[in-house]
């Protein structure tokens, strides 16, 4: 899943939504150096553009591989 996927979602319009999960399948991949890296800044913006409902009751984000949330 890219950032844009995520936007094209829509999940700020899917009121009907009680709970949401996000899991994240794998955190790391290999760069283009061959250097196996976490994925941070990309699952950082994926996760600012999956923004749900106001009225979405439960969430809950499993295996983030970021370092800190975005705002």
């Amino acid at each position: 899943m890219s950032a844009n996927d995520a936007l094209q979602a829509n999940m700020k319009g899917k009121s009907q939504l009680d709970e949401l999960i996000l899991n994240w399948e794998s955190g790391w991949h290999k760069n283009g150096l061959g250097i196996i890296q976490q994925r941070d800044a990309t699952s950082a913006n994926i996760l600012d553009k999956l923004q749900p409902h106001p009225n979405l009751k439960q969430l809950s984000i499993r295996n983030y591989p970021g370092v800190r949330f975005p705002n």
